[in-house]
Parts: C-alpha cells; structure tokens; sequence
C-alpha cells in the first residue's frame, strides 16, 4: 500500500466523514473494518459479475418480456452469473 492511499484511510478515521463511530485506536482496528465494510445502500459498488439468483425478476416482469427477451436473459445468465457491464443498458 502506497503513502498516499494510507493518507486516505487515516483521513477517514480521523475525521469519520459518515459518523459511522470510528477512531484512530489501534484497538479499534477490527472495529473500524467491520463499520467500513459494512453494506449501506448510499455507496455503489461495481462488480464485474454478480451471481444471476442476486437478480429477483419478478413474474409479472418476465411475462411482460418478449421470447426474444426471455430467450437473451437465459442466455446471459446460463453460466450462474450476470456481467452488470454486458445488461447494464437493459435495466
């Protein structure tokens, strides 16, 4: 890890811009990781591939699909997977 991006994580300990509780304790170490780790639905984190049962189509959205549709979306998720960057236009 590079000064610079030490710099950055110190800086977020130190100031806790999301008052998220953490500190700067060695103590604390643990503690912080499990708060900065945490999922929250105000960050975005991009994943280039995502386990196609994480996506919920609901029945009613897939009956409102063409076959063609249909048939692109089993294709696109045959492997167990979804690649966000290959869909990303449909949604």
């Amino acid at each position: 890890m590079e000064n610079s991006e030490l710099l950055i994580i110190k800086a977020e300990l130190t100031n806790d811009p999301q008052s998220l509780g953490l500190t700067t304790a060695p103590e604390d170490d643990e503690v912080n990781a499990n708060l900065l780790n945490e999922e929250r639905e105000d960050i975005q984190v991009f994943r280039a591939s995502v386990a196609s049962d994480e996506i919920h189509v609901s029945p009613s959205e897939w009956a409102a699909l063409s076959p063609a549709q249909q048939s692109w979306w089993n294709n696109q998720t045959l492997d167990g997977t979804v690649k966000p960057a290959v869909i990303a236009d449909g949604f």
